[in-house]
């Protein structure tokens, strides 16, 4: 899964997601195109409003992303992609979407310790075969962190490889992912999750399914459907001009 993730260079796909926010399981669901380098992303979402539209392209644009509501007032947005409109009830930033974000939490799982990774067998699911890997971390916990100097939520995130929604949840005193005093302490997690659950497809060896769990239970799950891999795209895919016309075919 690891090297089948590294050989990626474009992917495109249906994602289903839920995730807790404010203790509330949300669900959404966004068409998807993704070029990795240079990195540029078109959404387009399902649910729970149908119809509007998110383009990103490195480099580009002041590296602002250009948000197309479809609606009244019918008229584009360009909008800071760490910012509080682009991350309103989502886990996760733009820069996340794909495969290599959660590689790069389940290498740092792996490296510390292979224990904690499970081969369940081969599971069937509406009719497709995959390979289910169950991660249990044994001593998962919520600790405290002190900032250090420069640090912000998003940094200690990084650094440690968990969630930067899961330490707003935590601490319910900040609201802002770029919150950071030096030497103000914090709750974070020790791991990402309590347990991962992983449905890798037999053909791609891509994670189709995730389902993560804290200690309250399920926090985020994903689904993708569709998927493409190593799709070619062309200019007009990710071109702003050609907002509004670029439905999934």
């Amino acid at each position: 899964m690891f090297n089948a993730i590294d050989k990626l260079k474009s992917l495109k796909y249906v994602l289903r997601n839920i995730e807790r926010i404010d203790g509330t399981l949300l669900i959404g669901e966004q068409y998807v195109k993704l070029l990795k380098l240079p990195r540029k992303c078109y959404i387009l979402m399902l649910k729970p409003v149908q119809g509007a539209e998110v383009l990103y392209i490195e480099g580009k644009n002041n590296n602002l992303a250009i948000y197309n509501p479809n609606a009244f007032p019918y008229f584009k947005l360009n909008l800071d992609t760490y910012g509080s409109l682009m991350r309103k009830n989502n886990h996760h930033t733009i820069h996340e979407m794909g495969f290599d974000y959660i590689k790069s939490i389940l290498h740092f799982l792996y490296t510390n310790d292979k224990n904690v990774f499970k081969y369940d067998g081969v599971k069937m699911i509406v009719g497709k075969a995959y390979y289910k890997i169950t991660v249990t971390i044994p001593n998962y916990s919520n600790e405290i962190y002190c900032f250090d100097k420069n640090e912000t939520v998003i940094s200690v995130a990084r650094k440690n490889k968990i969630s930067e929604y899961k330490i707003l949840e935590l601490n319910p005193n900040i609201d802002d992912f770029s919150y950071g005093i030096e030497g103000k302490n914090i709750l974070i997690p020790n791991f990402y999750a309590k347990k991962l659950e992983l449905y890798i497809d037999k053909n791609n060896f891509m994670p189709i399914i995730q389902n993560i769990y804290d200690e309250k239970g399920l926090f985020e799950k994903y689904e993708y459907q569709k998927l493409e891999v190593n799709p070619i795209f062309f200019e007009k895919d990710f071109s702003s001009e050609y907002l509004g016309n670029n439905n999934p075919k």
